[in-house]
C-alpha cells in the first residue's frame, strides 16, 4: 500500500513543480523581455596589459534591435594626438546582425559589417582612406540583465588608398588587407 501511495505523491509534487516553472523562468530569467537598445563601449583600451588592441575597432558603438531576430548597428572612432607627430583617426561601421542563441547568460549572434576610416599623420602627411566589408560572430555574456561583456572577433576585407602629400605630384598607393581582427577585443555593453 505504501508505494502507490508515494507514486501519487511524487506526481502529485511533479505536478505542482510543472506549473511553477514557467512563472520562475520568468522572474529568473535574465531575459524578461529584449531590449531594444545596446551601447556598447571597447573594455580593451582599459585592458591594454592583458589584451592586444586592434587596429580595426570602433570605441563606441550602438545596437538596435529591429525584432527578436535581427539587428542594426552602428560604430564610431575618433582618436587624435596633438604633438609634433600628431595623427588623427576617424571611423564609421554600419551593419547587421542576427540572433542564433540565447540562452540564460549567453547570447550569439553573426553579421556583416560595411567599415569606413580615415587616419592622417601630421608628421609624414600621409592620409589613408579605408573602405571594407567584414562578416561579424559575436557572443555576449550577460553579467545582469542590463550588462554584459563580449567579444566580436571580424574576418576583414579592405580597400586602402595611402596619399604621400610629401611628394611632387602626391603619391597615391592602393592595398588590400585581409584577415582576421578584433580577436582581443573585449566590449562592455550596456542595454535599455
Amino acid at each position: 500500500m505504501k508505494f502507490p501511495f508515494s507514486i501519487i505523491i511524487f506526481l502529485l509534487t511533479l505536478i505542482c513543480f510543472a506549473q511553477e516553472t514557467n512563472e520562475y523562468k520568468q522572474k529568473n530569467s535574465f531575459f524578461p523581455k529584449q531590449y531594444k537598445h545596446q551601447i556598447g563601449i571597447g573594455a580593451t583600451d582599459f585592458l591594454k596589459v592583458v589584451f592586444n588592441s586592434n587596429e580595426e575597432t570602433y570605441t563606441l558603438e550602438y545596437r538596435y534591435a529591429y525584432n527578436k531576430k535581427y539587428s542594426l548597428r552602428v560604430g564610431a572612432d575618433y582618436f587624435s594626438v596633438t604633438d609634433d607627430n600628431g595623427s588623427t583617426e576617424l571611423g564609421l561601421k554600419l551593419g547587421v546582425d542576427k540572433s542564433l542563441k540565447i540562452l540564460k547568460h549567453w547570447e550569439f549572434y553573426y553579421g556583416i559589417d560595411l567599415l569606413t576610416k580615415y587616419e592622417k599623420f601630421e608628421s609624414s602627411n600621409i592620409e589613408i582612406y579605408k573602405v571594407g566589408v567584414a562578416p561579424v560572430f559575436g557572443v555576449n555574456y550577460y553579467i545582469s540583465p542590463n550588462f554584459s561583456l563580449g567579444i566580436e572577433p571580424i574576418f576583414l576585407m579592405q580597400y586602402n588608398r595611402e596619399i604621400d602629400k610629401d611628394t611632387f605630384g602626391d603619391s597615391t598607393t592602393d592595398y588590400y588587407k585581409f584577415g582576421f581582427e578584433r580577436v582581443g577585443f573585449i566590449q562592455l555593453n550596456f542595454y535599455f
